[in-house]
């Protein structure tokens, strides 16, 4: 699970990149993204841009959750399975009989 947290705080880091990118650099850098350039290109701009703009933002989020799923996992999986315990997921369910209704005769 820590192994998953870490690669999806990779995976934020760049997608939050991918929101931006087409609109936040001068067209003549070369990292920027420019319309009609075929996919290879532009993906080794995006990769060159994502690398200089956010790979150490995206390292430390990568580590943190890592960290952080490490030391308090095993705490909140106990207290998630105790609670499944307690709240009888699987409890039996019945249907009981409508009561008949007392008409009042005045």
């Amino acid at each position: 699970m820590a192994v998953y947290g870490s690669r999806s705080g990779y995976l934020f880091g760049f997608l939050l990149n991918l929101s931006f990118w087409p609109f936040s650099l001068d067209p003549n850098s070369s990292l920027a993204y420019l319309p009609g350039l075929p996919f290879t290109e532009q993906w080794q701009r995006y990769v060159a841009f994502d690398v200089a703009t956010s790979l150490g933002w995206d390292t430390g989020r990568a580590i943190t959750n890592f960290v952080c799923i490490m030391l308090a996992g095993p705490t909140v999986l106990t207290t998630f399975r105790r609670a499944a315990r307690r709240a009888h997921f699987e409890a039996p369910v019945r249907f009981t009989p409508p009561r008949p209704t007392e008409t009042s005769e005045d």
